[in-house]
């Protein structure tokens, strides 16, 4: 109960949680997690910064080995027999570097699109909130009244016992004079 009133007023026990736990802010755990639950607003592409950091990256290498390659086909085209079989060799395996690149981009874009503020950031308010902080109560009051019902249930056994069976009386059992 003290988790869910203090994040709904200030959120950060959620923060201080995770630094608690030696996720110390600037890392990408509490950033992340601080973005989801705090900064998301629709139509950011993800709070997940470092993916958009490589996404900037990769399309850098993407363009330089695109300038790349029409500049060695300008080359090429003139016939310059200087180097020629290098020059098919790294435009062979420039072409390769390019389409890997575009297909990796293409995942990452893919990555970035799953790990939306759109999607993932109200499936995650969802859990911290609705789920923990709504369900707990309810959870605890069950444990409680199931603990109860056995708990009484147990003591009408106990009690109802000696009438339910008769009493024996046994007959011929010496008694011992002395306790040893």
């Amino acid at each position: 109960v003290d988790f869910c009133f203090d994040e709904i007023e200030t959120g950060q026990t959620v923060l201080e949680i995770l630094s608690y736990r030696n996720h110390q802010e600037g890392s990408q755990l509490y950033e992340s997690v601080d973005k989801y639950l705090h900064g998301c607003s629709p139509g950011i592409a993800s709070p997940l910064l470092f993916i958009n950091d490589h996404v900037v990256v990769i399309q850098d290498i993407i363009a330089n080995i695109d300038d790349f390659i029409s500049w060695a086909e300008q080359v090429n085209g003139a016939k310059t027999y200087l180097c020629f079989d290098q020059l098919q060799k790294s435009l062979l395996s420039s072409r390769s570097m390019y389409s890997t690149l575009e297909e990796f981009s293409t995942e990452v874009k893919h990555i970035q699109n799953l790990s939306s503020c759109d999607r993932l950031a109200s499936k995650l308010q969802e859990v911290m909130y609705g789920s923990v902080c709504n369900s707990t109560p309810i959870g605890f009051l069950w444990c409680f009244l199931s603990t109860l019902l056995v708990s009484i249930s147990g003591m009408v056994m106990i009690t109802l016992r000696s009438s339910l069976y008769r009493a024996r009386v046994y007959t011929n059992v010496p008694l011992r004079a002395t306790w040893n």
